[in-house]
């Protein structure tokens, strides 16, 4: 196991030794999080919105 792992709140981590599935998959994940992210930021009000631009 990487040294990292230890240091991160979540990992992703694909079993894997090829670099370009790791990094497909890696990308993958990265983009299912940040449409998570902007679909619980679209549902929330404006004003939570507005405290935390702020």
């Amino acid at each position: 196991m990487s040294p990292c792992v230890a240091l991160a709140d979540a990992a992703v981590r694909v079993p894997s030794t090829d670099t370009a599935r790791i990094q497909e998959v890696q990308s993958l994940a990265l983009h299912l999080i940040c449409e998570l992210v902007e679909a619980r930021a679209l549902a929330a009000p404006a004003s939570t919105l507005e405290e935390v631009v702020s």
